[in-house]
């Protein structure tokens, strides 16, 4: 059956607009997948206790309308006015009645509560048979929406199914690799989901996002555990330059992506559509609901990767749940410990202190050649060229940032050189700034804006004593704590 269901061409993947009774058809899903028990989640708007964990496949059902949700009585043991519920489209003669194919959805959801899974997949296959039959060419929009809906519910699990078999089959190893990761994380990023008051299970996001692997980079340049993207990463003050990407920290990391996911969830309420746009944006998650005039992430159209995210999100938590039922091994392992110290300059703990390299920035002032930047920090032509990937050692203007490889133990007396030569040095901890000149600006202005005085502006832009010359389009540099 599951081959059958698999291989069903007649599924349509265009989007339409599918009546919000295709929830409780979802959550038979999420039942079916995940093994959930059904009493007991949160509704929309309910107060969460802090530190609280709830099962994030159970809070993804809190988008369901009081119409939908007296057709769950026995799972979430509520009652709604029976005269909420819409009135179904008359189909075709010959075909089916939707009231009865909605019916035999519901049923399956009145199996899973009572944990029979098996039953449950015999209605859904007989569903699916109805599904497939072509419609005639003429037959009531209302009547062809709802029925695109019920396709769209029978792909959404074979979408789950599908990733389930992936994790299971040909990416086994590499699910495995992110079981052993998880092991020796789990501590520290269910704590910090606990911290946050969201569910722990929301770790897997890190999981399909990158196996929780510190060095991971996407195509788009979405980087570290939680792939998070440049701006993003600044709005939650994730520090990123050449030296250091706190995006890759796997403590920073997941506070910044708790904060973020709370956020997302606070902003649409429902958790199909935090994951959506936790995937894609929120912007682009909400421009969608504005022009579909709903929130139910089930009847957007999406980007397809945005479409399949939370059923391979589902699939994954449920092998993570139960690893060894699918035929994984959980491994014993110390949990990560670690110490946090701080350190002025580049440190390498295995390399002994003589043997240690660092490295400097240098800006190119008018008549240096690379021979003479090279003495003046002790270090070669070569190995700049090289970590500055330079074709010709000949070609440097003025201007330029050179980063200078150099032993640890004679940066102290580079430093020294370097300042009595007239080259601007930092005080350890200082970061830079950069102000873009603009039609007005002087020196003086330029330096009360930044906090800094224009003797400092001139030493470290490498301009003259007596020169006050700066023009728009400008960059000029500046250091403060």
């Amino acid at each position: 059956m599951r081959n059958y269901l698999w291989n069903m061409s007649f599924i349509s993947h265009r989007s339409v607009w599918w009546p919000r009774l295709g929830m409780p058809f979802f959550l038979g899903m999420v039942f079916l997948f995940t093994g959930c028990a059904g009493p007991g989640f949160p509704w929309r708007g309910e107060k969460r206790v802090p530190g609280e964990s709830v099962p994030v496949e159970l809070a993804m059902a809190d988008s369901l309308s009081t119409a939908e949700s007296d057709t769950l009585a026995a799972v979430f043991e509520t009652l709604d006015p029976p005269d909420t519920r819409p009135v179904l489209p008359v189909g075709p003669t010959g075909y089916t009645p939707l009231e009865d194919l909605e019916a035999l959805s519901q049923e399956c959801l009145q199996l899973l509560s009572q944990r029979e899974p098996a039953l449950a997949l015999d209605h859904l296959y007989v569903l699916n048979e109805e599904l497939s039959r072509p419609l005639p060419s003429v037959v009531d929009s209302l009547y062809e929406a709802h029925h695109r809906s019920l396709q769209r519910r029978v792909w959404f699990m074979q979408a789950v199914e599908s990733w389930v078999n992936y994790y299971t089959g040909n990416g086994r190893r590499q699910f495995q690799r992110w079981l052993n990761r998880k092991a020796r994380c789990e501590d520290l990023l269910v704590g910090i989901l606990r911290e946050y008051g969201l569910p722990e299970e929301l770790i897997f996001v890190s999981v399909i996002e990158s196996g929780i692997g510190s060095h991971a980079v996407s195509s788009v340049g979405a980087v570290g555990p939680w792939q998070f993207m440049p701006e993003t990463g600044k709005r939650y003050h994730l520090r990123q330059s050449w030296w250091l990407d706190e995006r890759r920290d796997l403590e920073m990391s997941t506070r910044a992506a708790a904060r973020h996911l709370a956020y997302l969830h606070d902003m649409f309420g429902d958790w199909a559509l935090a994951l959506a746009a936790y995937n894609s944006g929120e912007g682009r998650v909400a421009h969608r609901i504005r022009i579909h005039g709903h929130d139910n992430f089930w009847d957007m159209r999406l980007p397809s990767q945005t479409t399949a995210y939370v059923p391979k999100f589902i699939a994954a938590a449920r092998i993570g749940r139960d690893p060894e039922k699918y035929g994984f091994k959980v491994p014993e392992v110390e949990p990560l410990r670690y110490d946090v110290v701080r350190v002025r300059d580049a440190t390498e703990s295995k390399v002994p202190l003589d043997k240690r390299l660092t490295w400097r920035r240098h800006k190119v002032r008018r008549g240096e050649t690379l021979g003479q930047i090279a003495r003046l920090y002790g270090s070669s032509v070569g190995d700049i060229a090289q970590l500055n990937k330079m074709k010709d050692v000949h070609l440097i203007r003025p201007g330029d940032q050179l980063l200078i490889p150099m032993p640890a133990q004679l940066a102290a007396a580079a430093r020294k050189r370097a300042s009595e030569s007239g080259h601007y040095i930092p005080p350890a901890g200082y970061k830079r700034v950069t102000y873009k000149v603009k039609k007005g600006d002087t020196l003086g202005g330029i330096g009360r804006k930044l906090g800094v005085s224009v003797r400092h502006l001139r030493k470290v832009n490498g301009l003259s004593k007596k020169s006050n010359l700066i023009y728009p389009g400008q960059k000029l540099h500046a250091y403060r704590p």
